[in-house]
């Protein structure tokens, strides 16, 4: 379906309401995740009983698209009120060319466009955000992480 639509980002908003009982009360953030490229669209092949692989695909134009997204979702005033840029959570340490072409074109695109985006790693974004979620507004995320 998403891909017969052409829904190449996934708004995830999470938010505590007041009134709610919530662990967190000022969480108040909006998860963008890509939605096209990644694991999940990736070919899977089982070579032998033992041998199972996966091939990742991350494109620039994929990785643009969803920032020009970011950027206009920002500058529009439609995350919540922690500023007027983004964090792109990735894990480019390890993944250098996958991650770190998502991370290269998100940052390119905010900085041509004079939008504020700082980066975070994703295990040390998953360490801090049940601790502090007030910190992020808009999260800009790979399609798996953006799922976890």
């Amino acid at each position: 379906l998403r891909e017969a639509v052409g829904s190449f980002v996934n708004v995830r908003p999470a938010k505590a309401y007041p009134g709610v009982d919530a662990v967190r009360p000022e969480t108040d953030v909006v998860f963008l995740r890509e939605n096209t490229e990644g694991v999940y669209a990736g070919h899977e092949d089982r070579l032998s009983e033992d041998l199972s692989t996966l091939t990742r695909v991350v494109t620039s134009s994929a990785s643009r698209e969803l920032a020009e997204f970011a950027c206009e979702f920002v500058e529009d005033g439609r995350g919540p009120d922690h500023g007027d840029g983004f964090t792109v959570a990735h894990k480019a340490n390890v993944m250098r060319e996958t991650d770190g072409r998502f991370r290269e074109e998100l940052l390119s695109v905010a900085d041509e466009r004079g939008v504020d985006a700082d980066e975070e790693l994703m295990d040390a974004f998953a360490t801090k955000l049940p601790l502090d979620p007030g910190q992020y507004g808009v999260v800009v995320c790979p399609n798996l992480a953006g799922d976890v």
